[in-house]
Order: structure tokens, then sequence, then C-alpha cells
């Protein structure tokens, strides 16, 4: 009798590990990094630099230290938009402002501080300023507001992805709303049709080379 009792005390906790491991494939980490180095302009690393980082929106702020090669990291960062400020003693203020943290992203924003006072500060765009994704990875966020202003004839959500450049559509006709061919029709980055797949909340979708499930675009 303690035999059995033992052995369903052992089958419970290894499927009790079982199921948390799927969770923690299942939930993704959203969040992003932005990490660079701070150098003068004789491209010497800067130890000990303030660096703050602000989000526009939210006016919430982080605040890291350059090390003893200059550079600094902000993990788990909210996507968003945010200015990145450093500051150092007998150098101007440098303010990186627009600066477009996508979900899951890694970015690079070095900064180059000039000999000055503090009070001084030089500010720059995302554009003109050092700033590179560290990863090859695709991956592209569409925003609330945009899918909503835009008119969605077919009623699937997945063919919002082909406001990616690097996605086209390979259907041959018109797609009827949540057409469950529709979905695996889109040619991602020069693939074959019908190689994608198709997840809701971390959860694969397809059925064969068709969508098993289409959500509703109200409900995402």
């Amino acid at each position: 009798m303690r035999e059995k009792q033992r052995l369903i005390r052992a089958v419970l906790i290894a499927a009790c590990f079982v199921v948390l491991a799927s969770a923690s494939l299942i939930a993704q980490e959203y969040r992003g990094r932005v990490q660079g180095t701070v150098t003068d302009s004789s491209q010497g690393a800067i130890i000990g630099a303030k660096v703050t980082l602000l989000n526009s929106k939210t006016g919430g702020t982080a605040v890291r230290q350059t090390d003893d090669n200059g550079r600094y990291l902000f993990d788990l960062v909210e996507p968003g938009t945010y200015s990145i400020a450093v500051e150092f003693q007998g150098f101007n203020r440098f303010v990186q402002e627009n600066t477009a943290v996508p979900s899951r992203a890694d970015l690079t924003v070095n900064a180059v501080l000039k000999p000055g006072e503090i009070k001084e500060t030089i500010s720059v765009t995302a554009e003109a300023a050092s700033l590179q994704f560290n990863t090859s990875k695709l991956e592209t966020t569409i925003d609330n507001n945009l899918t909503q202003s835009l008119p969605q004839l077919y009623r699937n959500v997945f063919l919002l992805a082909q406001l990616d450049p690097a996605v086209e559509s390979t259907s041959w006709g018109e797609d009827n709303p949540y057409d469950t061919w529709a979905s695996n029709n889109l040619r991602i980055g020069g693939s074959g049709q019908f190689t994608n797949d198709l997840q809701v909340d971390g959860s694969p979708s397809g059925i064969s080379v068709k969508t098993g499930y289409v959500p509703s675009p109200d409900m995402v």
C-alpha cells in the first residue's frame, strides 16, 4: 500500500514539473533590452557615466552606470518610446530622443560625449545616432491603434502580417472572412507558402496547411 502511495505521489510530482515546464515555454518574455557604450571623442571608454532611460509616455525612469569598459545595459524594458540621457562630469549631457523599443527588441545605442558643461545638452534623434538591432530575427509589432483604423474586409488578423515589407500574400483569389487557407498563403522573407507556424497566445493554431482557428479581430 505504501509503495502504491509513493508511486502515485511520484507521478503527481512529475506531472506538476511537466505542467510548469510547459507554462514556461508558452509564456514568452515580451520585454526588450537597451545597451550601448559611452565614449569620448577619442573613442576612449568613459567609466561611471550616469545613463538614464526615460519612458516618454509613462515618465518612468531607470538609471545605470557604465562599467570598466564604458558599457551599460537596461534589461526587461517595456515596449514603448524612450529617451536616453548620458551624463558625466566635464562633458556635455547627451540625449537621444524618440528611441522606439519594440517587443523583445535588443537595441544598441552608443553615445559619444564631448568636453563641456553638463548643463549644455547635445540632443540627437534615433535616425542620426548609433542605433542598431543586435539580432537578425524578423519581428514586427503592429500597433493597436493602427489595426483599429485599418479596414479589415477579411476579418483575419493573420493577414495583418502583410504590413511587414518582408511578407507577401500568395493567394490566387479573394479571401473570404475567417478563411482557413488565407493565413498560410503568406510568404515570409522568401519562404515557401504553407510552411508558417501560426500561434495564438503561444499555442499552434494550424491544422496541416490550413488554419484551425482564426480569432476575431475584435478580441485580439
